[in-house]
């Protein structure tokens, strides 16, 4: 087999250090391996909240140690688990604002990722209630669609992802990665 060129390549799910969990390299290491093969972009993701403000400082190295001769960019990204207040429009207007490009939906806090965890759900963070969006989704959908950015399903279950997958394109988002399909 031949080898496989990543110029250009853009990856909109990286987990990188410093996190609860041990990753396998930091924002720095990230984005010189990013560099090193020629990516052009990295998103990275904490389950904590966000990396918009890691994402700034990785740039700014870059430039300073680079001096403009690569087209990388890292990217910031807004995690909607129970540390940012869960589905919280504020945390995700303030994301947006400083740079974020994609809004992950709750992962760890997530109702479903507590349950096939075999861990206690009640303290989870809803995306659905009765069948129905919970009402502080719609203002981040639409904060969302105004930003042009990314919505990811985070650890939400195929149920709830099917009903805010079609609550998402009703509000005229149209860039949607569903994560974790075999949750």
């Amino acid at each position: 087999m031949g080898t496989v060129s990543l110029k250009g390549v853009i990856d909109i799910h990286v987990h990188s250090n410093p996190d609860i969990r041990h990753r396998a390299y930091d924002d720095f290491e990230l984005m010189e391996a990013g560099i090193r093969v020629g990516a052009r972009a990295i998103v990275i993701k904490t389950h904590q909240g966000t990396t918009v403000d890691r994402a700034y400082l990785c740039n700014r190295h870059n430039a300073l140690v680079h001096h403009g001769d690569n087209d990388f960019t890292m990217f910031g990204s807004v995690t909607l688990n129970r540390q940012m207040g869960g589905i919280n429009p504020a945390a995700v207007e303030s994301g947006l604002k400083l740079g974020a490009k994609v809004i992950w939906l709750p992962t760890q806090s997530a109702r479903n990722h507590l349950c096939q965890n075999h861990l206690d759900p009640s303290a989870c963070v809803d995306v659905v209630k009765d069948g129905r969006i919970v009402p502080e989704l719609k203002s981040v959908f639409q904060l969302v669609r105004d930003y042009d950015v990314v919505l990811g399903t985070g650890h939400i279950s195929p149920d709830e992802c099917f009903r805010v997958v079609e609550a998402a394109r009703d509000a005229g988002i149209r860039k949607i990665v569903v994560t974790h399909p075999e949750w």
